[in-house]
């Protein structure tokens, strides 16, 4: 298993932030398109002239555990709150997972009803507790297998 560098909550965040930035260029780019609205509410994270909403997902441990997980609920401790988020949540067209493996930052695109289907055919439940921020996060991990033979490889960087 490959040792990875222990990254905290904040920094993965803003990881995911830079990462969501250029697939929004990336569509962009590819559909000839632009940003109509980016949205923080757990519904989408942007949406295209073409009123196409796209919901981002970075992994950074998908390149060890060759899963991704995909979130569909956390509970806030310190608050005693219970939220739909993720895959139960969105409303976005598609999903674009993104990954990073050997030094390259990897970009698919799934239909958000495929990825449904996949998380709860072939999915198994996970819980995650962020000690920093005291909240769980549930979900279900999906082969990264899975994910890359039921998207579209749409991009790919050097990190």
């Amino acid at each position: 298993m490959k040792q990875q560098k222990n990254i905290n909550f904040f920094e993965l965040l803003e990881l995911g932030l830079i990462y969501e930035k250029k697939a929004q260029q990336i569509i962009c780019d590819k559909f000839n398109t632009k940003i109509l609205s980016t949205c923080n509410n757990y519904r989408y994270d942007f949406e295209t002239l073409t009123n196409i909403k796209y919901e981002c997902k970075f992994d950074k441990m998908s390149s060890i555990t060759n899963n991704f997980f995909i979130e569909t609920n956390t509970y806030n401790m310190n608050i005693k709150l219970y939220k739909k988020t993720g895959i139960l949540s969105t409303i976005s067209h598609f999903y674009i997972l993104i990954n990073e493996e050997n030094n390259i930052i990897n970009y698919y695109i799934i239909d958000t009803i495929k990825l449904k289907e996949l998380v709860f055919k072939k999915g198994s439940k996970k819980c995650c507790l962020n000690k920093k921020t005291n909240i769980y996060s549930n979900g279900f991990i999906i082969k990264k297998t899975d994910i890359i033979e039921n998207s579209n490889f749409i991009f790919s960087e050097n990190v």
